[in-house]
């Protein structure tokens, strides 16, 4: 794939196009919704672009990307979802987890938990759950709940399927790893997967129900009641394993 065009332009493009892009598609493909996209030149196509023009910019998920690419999607398609992306239209985008069948372990601020139910339970409610396979070849179900440090909410996983709000200020894929930000200096998650057995938290900043909770790569921090409590960082197994608060 050619990196330069005949026109001179290279593929780089700037991070605030990107970030107008992602927000106005909705954080992802504008055809069918995927979180997983890219960054396409459709108005005129890349190899004709004299600049990265986000009026003639769109955000395609790979499959549909290849579908413009093999010439089976229109340019027509692909402006009419532009105008009306998908993620947008539902209010999120999403995509599946790639869990595995048989060991799945969660990292949050330094500590490593295992076969944990709960694994964040605030006030009788479990917003982090890894629930084992309910038959032989199914895969463990992640949910999770996750809220930025106002309570607004960020990211929803129920029973493995993951969905971004399209009314986040920023929702960033780079590789594996998920970055939602609630500002351009305020990170409210970090989260990097390694399918199919292994999660990793490596920044949140979130309320729920009154409780704070922020971890980095290190630590796990709650202010309950106005009370700030340090969580013990290790390697923890079994249902009663999580971070609970009453």
């Amino acid at each position: 794939m050619a990196q330069i065009n005949k026109h001179g332009l290279a593929r780089t493009i700037s991070a605030d196009v990107k970030r107008e892009l992602r927000r106005r598609c909705g954080f992802g493909c504008v055809i069918c919704g995927l979180i997983f996209y890219e960054y396409e030149h459709f108005a005129p196509d890349f190899a004709d672009a004299k600049a990265h023009d986000p009026e003639g910019m769109t955000l395609l998920c790979s499959q549909c990307n290849q579908k413009r690419r093999r010439g089976v999607l229109s340019v027509e398609a692909v402006s009419r979802a532009n105008k009306n992306p998908i993620s947008i239209a539902n209010g999120e985008a999403q995509e599946w987890l790639d869990i595995s069948h048989d060991y799945l372990q969660v990292e949050i601020g330094g500590s490593v938990y295992i076969d944990c139910k709960s694994l964040i339970n605030i006030r009788g409610q479990s917003v982090f759950s890894i629930i084992p396979p309910s038959e032989e070849g199914a895969p463990y179900s992640v949910s999770a709940l996750f809220a930025d440090d106002t309570g607004a909410i960020t990211l929803k996983i129920d029973n493995n399927q993951m969905s971004v709000g399209a009314d986040n200020w920023d929702v960033e894929w780079k590789g594996k790893t998920l970055t939602i930000r609630k500002s351009p200096r305020s990170i409210s998650l970090v989260m990097t997967l390694y399918p199919p057995q292994r999660i990793v938290i490596e920044r949140l900043e979130m309320e729920l129900d009154g409780v704070k909770i922020s971890t980095d790569s290190q630590f796990t921090n709650l202010m309950v009641s106005g009370c700030l409590m340090k969580m013990q960082k290790g390697t923890f197994r079994g249902e009663g394993a999580g971070i609970s608060i009453p």
